[in-house]
This record gives C-alpha cells, structure tokens and sequence, in this order.
C-alpha cells in the first residue's frame, strides 16, 4: 500500500514522485519556486497535518470544479497522523530559518551600532575640544 513516499498510498505517491525527480538547489531542506519545489511544500503541508491537507484538497477540488463526477477526495489517500521524517523535515527546516533570522537580526544590530558611533565621531571631529554631547537613546 505504501509508495516511494511515506505515508501515502502507492497511486498518490506516484503523482507527486513523478514530478519530483530533480534535487533541490536548497539541498532538500527548502523548496524553491518551481513545480518541484510547489509539489515539494504542498506534500509537506498535506502530511503535516492529513486531516487539515485533506480539508484543503477538497475545498481546492470544488473550488476549481476538478474532478467533481467522482466526488470528494477519499480521506483514506492521506496517512491517519503525520509520518516522523515529515515531521523532522517540518522541525528541521524550522530551525534553519529561525538561525538565519536571527543572523539577519545580529547583523543589523551591528550595523546600527556602528552607524550610531560613525555620527558621533563624526561631530567630535567638527566640534572644537571640550565640547560635551549627551545622547538620549
């Protein structure tokens, strides 16, 4: 019953396998905006959470009138809870972007404190000896 992806049934797998041929330039870890990369983050939320993804086919079958003659799509399609590699991949890939936001956080709090001490050295410079500044920050 299983296919080349976890969690999923073999002709479900299938579809998504199939268009999932080329490797990431991200390395796997996240996807980025091309059909491989669209299938990849839809997969990941769909298995995320099975019984929220299989919400969301439904409404985005009925919404685009896909496949209406055979009704909604089986919930019995989607594992029951979502499998520990996607879960790992989700934990992940969370962490990643959360060490690279707070990276971007330090450098532009460098950056600020540098500029901050650029102006003042810039006023001792134009200012005659002896002149005082108070800052209020």
């Amino acid at each position: 019953m299983m296919g080349g992806i976890p969690g999923l049934t073999d002709a479900f797998s299938n579809i998504l396998a199939s268009s999932a041929s080329l490797t990431p330039l991200s390395g796997g870890q996240m996807p980025c905006l091309t059909r491989k990369g669209f299938v990849d983050i839809c997969t990941l939320e769909m298995l995320a959470d099975p019984s929220l993804g299989w919400r969301y086919i439904n409404l985005a079958l009925k919404h685009y009138h896909i496949w209406r003659q055979w009704g909604d799509y089986p919930r019995s399609m989607l594992p029951e809870e979502a499998p520990k590699q996607v879960l790992d991949r989700i934990t992940k890939v969370t962490a990643l972007g959360q060490r690279r936001a707070n990276e971007r956080l330090e450098a532009a709090r460098i950056q600020t404190e540098i500029e901050k001490r650029g102006r003042e050295n810039a006023l001792r410079l134009l200012d005659p000896p002896g002149t005082t500044y108070h800052y209020r920050y």
